[in-house]
C-alpha cells in the first residue's frame, strides 16, 4: 500500500510542472507578440509621417475667351508654390476649329464669328517637373485629371473708319487778274505729306473763264468776276 501511495504523489507533482511550463510559453507568446505588434504600429505612423503629396495640377488665368475676328491671345498658368518660370504643353480641344484655333504653346487666335467650346488641358515638361521635385524632395507629386471647359465666343471686329475728306486751306479767293495762289490740304488720318491731284468742278450756269485749277492745285485769275467750284482731291 505505501509503493501505490508513493506513485500517486508523483502523478500529481508531475501534472504541476507540465501545466506551470505551458503557463510560462503562453506568457512568453503574447509578450513576443506584443513587441512585434508594438513595432509594427511605430513602422506604420513613420511611413504616415513621411509620405508627404503635392498636388501640382495646373490653374488657368481665365475662364472663357471672347474676342473679334482676327484677335489673338495667349492661355497663361497659374504659378506653381512661387515658381514662375514652369513650361509645359497646351492640350486644348476646341469644338469648332473654324471659329477658334489654339496652340501647343496656348496662342488662340479667333477666325471667324461664332460661339464654341474649348476643353483646357496641360502637361508640364520634364524639366518643370524636376524642379518641382527638386524644390519639394521626398514629396510625391500628384496631378489631377482637370480638363476645364471654358466658353468662346468671337465676334465681327467693329470697322474703323478714317475721314479723309479733304480740308482745304482756302475757301474764298479775291485776286487780280493774272495772281495766281496754291491750294493746300490738311493732314488727313494723321498723315501730312499726302500726294493727290485737284480737280475744280464748275456747275452749269457759272462762269468757266474766271478761274483755272490744275492737277497740282495752282490756282489763276483769268478774268474779272464772278465764278463758284466744288474743288475735289483724290488721293494716290
Amino acid at each position: 500500500m505505501k509503493s501505490k501511495k508513493y506513485l500517486l504523489m508523483g502523478l500529481l507533482v508531475c501534472s504541476v510542472l507540465g501545466l506551470a511550463a505551458h503557463v510560462s510559453f503562453a506568457e512568453e507568446t503574447k509578450a513576443t507578440m506584443e513587441t512585434l505588434e508594438t513595432v509594427s504600429s511605430e513602422s506604420n505612423a513613420k511611413t504616415k509621417e513621411t509620405a508627404k503629396e503635392l498636388d501640382i495640377t495646373p490653374t488657368f488665368k481665365l475662364e472663357k475667351i471672347k474676342t473679334t475676328v482676327g484677335g489673338k491671345g495667349l492661355i497663361e498658368v497659374e504659378p506653381l508654390e512661387g515658381l514662375k518660370d514652369l513650361k509645359g504643353t497646351f492640350k486644348v480641344t476646341v469644338a469648332d476649329t473654324s471659329i477658334l484655333t489654339v496652340d501647343k504653346q496656348g496662342t488662340w487666335q479667333g477666325l471667324k464669328a461664332g460661339t464654341t467650346t474649348a476643353v483646357l488641358d496641360f502637361e508640364w515638361s520634364e524639366e518643370s517637373l524636376a524642379k518641382i521635385q527638386k524644390k519639394f524632395p521626398d514629396t510625391q507629386l500628384n496631378q489631377k485629371s482637370i480638363a476645364q471647359e471654358i466658353p468662346v465666343e468671337v465676334t465681327q471686329a467693329d470697322e474703323k473708319f478714317v475721314d479723309i475728306t479733304p480740308e482745304y486751306n482756302l475757301k474764298e479767293i479775291k485776286a487780280k487778274i493774272g495772281e495766281t495762289g496754291q491750294f493746300t490740304v490738311k493732314p488727313m488720318g494723321g498723315v501730312s505729306d499726302l500726294k493727290g491731284i485737284f480737280t475744280a468742278h464748275i456747275s452749269s450756269g457759272q462762269a468757266k473763264d474766271v478761274l483755272s485749277v490744275d492737277a497740282d492745285g495752282k490756282w489763276t485769275a483769268l478774268k474779272a468776276g464772278k465764278t463758284e467750284f466744288v474743288l475735289d482731291y483724290k488721293v494716290i
